[in-house]
């Protein structure tokens, strides 16, 4: 799956009694400024809509800088014939360009804006290409917000590495998602940094090879349940053996002082 794709199962109508497109069924590809992916959808025989940026000038379409002078919800297409795409521009906060080989601008679809000029919301119209693509694109587009928030600044000149990160990036983010709908999350609710953070110290405390340094010569007991490692840790169930400690402590589940430790997470 391409970076910013969602493939969506769906049923596609017929675009208009004009549309010379007959065959319009099956599977629908949503994208985001894939280049060259309405060729390789329709040669696989999948129909698609992308917000693009590439799209070339057509003979009588509108310019951006046309669009933006134009009222909210005005509106241009045209039909590029070769590859019998449907070009969709439309004028909202900003000039919306979308392609799609599936979806016209019929029937027409209703959007709710606030006007500045009215002190009200206003109802304009949306073609259908843009209204598909917004219904489908949601989930992509959170995604791409959450990789953009936190994403590694660490650069490196390797051709697999940008695709490494986007698989690690995206493998967290989903991760965390499906942790806020848990009910771990009720009982220790963590923010989208933490809970990235809680992975990185579970993998570096888990295969760390050196051990950790006894605790000796601290002043008082620590408190904090956060100074204990992390119950990944704990209970992975692996090189966990009982070995004498370097002094005598304090034992953190049952709070009576011991002389044994384990050797990989001794603060437990």
């Amino acid at each position: 799956m391409l970076p910013g794709v969602r493939l969506v199962a769906c049923r596609l109508a017929r675009l208009n009694h004009q549309d010379p497109r007959s065959n319009a069924h099956g599977s629908h590809l949503t994208a985001n400024k894939v280049p060259n992916s309405r060729e390789r959808s329709r040669f696989r025989g999948i129909e698609e809509s992308d917000r693009t940026t590439e799209v070339r000038q057509e003979d009588g379409q509108k310019t951006k800088q046309a669009m933006k002078k134009q009222p909210r919800g005005t509106m241009d297409y045209q039909l590029e014939a070769t590859s019998n795409t449907v070009i969709v521009r439309w004028n909202d906060n900003s000039v919306v360009t979308v392609a799609s080989t599936g979806y016209g601008v019929q029937p027409l679809q209703k959007a709710k804006r606030w006007s500045r000029e009215k002190k009200q919301f206003i109802t304009i119209a949306m073609p259908n290409a843009v209204a598909q693509y917004n219904a489908n694109m949601g989930g992509t587009d959170r995604m791409d917000q959450n990789l953009g928030a936190y994403r590694p600044t660490i650069r490196i000149k390797k051709c697999w590495w940008p695709i490494f990160r986007f698989a690690i990036g995206t493998a967290a983010q989903n991760a965390w998602l499906l942790y806020r709908k848990s009910e771990a999350a009720k009982r220790l609710p963590m923010d989208q940094l933490a809970f990235l953070r809680s992975i990185a110290t579970t993998y570096i405390m888990r295969h760390r090879v050196k051990l950790p340094k006894p605790t000796t010569g601290l002043r008082g007991r620590p408190k904090n349940e956060n100074l204990r490692w992390p119950a990944d840790v704990r209970y992975d169930g692996k090189d966990h053996y009982i070995t004498k400690a370097p002094g005598q402590h304090r034992c953190a589940v049952c709070k009576k002082n011991t002389t044994k430790m384990c050797i990989k997470c001794p603060r437990c």
